[in-house]
């Protein structure tokens, strides 16, 4: 599968050996930025498999040995459906939130760009929304203002984290979204501004509520409506076909909505 020893060393978290690899790294001529025939490096397959003590122990030595933290990789087909990850979007799609806080921590030091979309152009707190990461979303939420981090971005089908979260019914991470969004700016009424690629029927213009109107997450709606005077949340929006939230539980028959 292309791994060179030093990538299955840290893939399988063999620190010791990782170690001695990365001291003999010059003078065995060690490419330390070597990827795998999935186009991962040693640091995307630490921080994929939540090893921290050599997730850790590359970022200490990234500078002195020229070790690209930023390096976006294929990804591997049975797991992800894009290319253009980077460590720090792998930590975030699997929930390692000790490897995404140490990321974090050491981003400004390292130039690590907490921005970065993959291919599909979702950023990191878009893979943790998306896949009910509750802890580390919040991480980066509270990081966000000090950190640059951009909690509206879009992906390509034009959905932010929150819709992420509401679309997938991930009712933990909405709740959290929400009691958080008032301190770093998150917006609540984002809209999705292009057709979705996904197979439902989404229209431009949908809300975080559309979608989970339109999905029949009877829970995150209750926490929405129950929140949207606090929250100016808009009940009422419409999308681009001039349908709200309501007409889309309608249409699909979610009766509780």
């Amino acid at each position: 599968e292309g791994e060179t020893p030093f990538l299955v060393a840290c893939r399988k978290g063999c620190i010791n050996i990782a170690l001695i690899l990365l001291k003999k790294a010059d003078e065995l001529k060690i490419d330390l930025n070597s990827k795998d025939n999935d186009g991962q490096t040693a640091f995307h397959l630490a921080c994929l498999h939540g090893h921290s003590n050599i997730a850790e122990m590359i970022m200490k030595n990234c500078s002195k040995l020229k070790i690209d933290l930023n390096s976006e990789g294929s990804t591997e087909p049975s797991l992800f459906t894009s290319d253009g990850c980077t460590a720090f979007h792998l930590a975030c799609w699997q929930g390692h939130s000790e490897i995404a806080e140490m990321i974090m921590k050491n981003s400004s030091e390292l130039n690590i760009d907490l921005n970065s979309k993959d291919n599909n152009g979702d950023t990191a707190f878009q893979m943790a929304c998306g896949n009910g990461h509750s802890e580390v979303a919040e991480m980066i939420m509270k990081n966000s203002l000090k950190l640059n981090i951009d909690l509206n971005c879009k992906d390509n089908d034009g959905d932010a984290g929150f819709h992420l979260a509401c679309c997938n019914g991930h009712s933990d991470t909405a709740e959290m979204i929400m009691k958080n969004s008032s301190q770093t700016n998150l917006d609540l009424n984002i809209k999705c501004n292009v057709e979705s690629k996904r197979n439902l029927s989404i229209s431009e213009g949908w809300t975080a509520f559309h979608f989970t109107c339109f999905s029949g997450h009877s829970k995150i709606a209750e926490m929405i409506m129950k929140n949207s005077s606090k929250l100016k949340i808009d009940l009422n929006s419409k999308d681009h076909d001039g349908w709200t939230a309501f007409h889309l539980a309608c249409m699909k028959g979610h009766i509780k909505i």
